[in-house]
C-alpha cells in the first residue's frame, strides 16, 4: 500500500493534479528508513528512569535515535550501537529482509560534531535500497 510522500527534509507533496504525491516500492522503503534513523525513541538509563522523552508518543520505541548522538565523541562501541540501532529498526519494515543483512556505516562527519550515516538494505522484491550519506549534525 502506497504511502504519502514526506521526503525527511521536506513536507508533503502536492502533485501537478492538486493531489498528494504517493511513494511505493524502493522510493518508501528509503523514506521509512530515514524517517527511523532520525526519530528518537524514549532514551532510559539502566535503573528505567527517563533520560529522554520520544519523538512519537504513540510509538516510544519507534526510532533509531541518530539525532540524540550529536556532539558525542565516536567511539567504536557507539558505531557499533548505531548500525545495531538502524539494522533492527530497518528489519522491522515489512519490505525490507534480514538475509543478506542490511550494510550499515557509522562515521564522524568532517566537522567533529555529527555522526554520517548511510546504509543499504535488500527488500521483498529482491531490490536493494541505498540510504545516501545522512549527516546528523547540529
Amino acid at each position: 500500500m502506497p504511502d504519502l510522500s514526506v521526503p525527511w527534509e521536506g513536507d508533503l507533496i502536492i502533485g501537478p493534479n492538486g493531489d498528494f504525491v504517493t511513494v511505493s516500492g524502493p522510493t518508501q522503503t528509503k523514506e521509512r528508513i530515514i524517517r527511523r534513523l532520525l526519530t528518537n525513541p524514549l532514551a532510559q538509563d539502566n535503573n528505567g528512569q527517563v533520560t529522554g522523552q520520544c519523538d512519537y508518543v504513540f510509538h516510544p520505541q519507534y526510532g533509531a535515535g541518530a539525532r540524540r548522538l550529536v556532539h558525542t565523541v565516536i567511539t567504536p562501541e557507539l558505531t557499533q550501537t548505531v548500525q545495531q540501532r538502524v539494522t533492527e529498526q530497518a528489519l522491522q519494515e515489512p519490505s525490507v529482509v534480514a538475509n543478506p543483512a542490511p550494510v550499515v556505516n557509522v562515521k564522524q562527519t568532517p566537522d567533529n560534531l555529527g555522526l554520517a550515516i548511510d546504509a543499504a538494505v535488500a527488500t521483498v522484491a529482491g531490490g536493494l535500497v541505498v540510504i545516501p550519506t545522512i549527516q546528523v549534525t547540529p
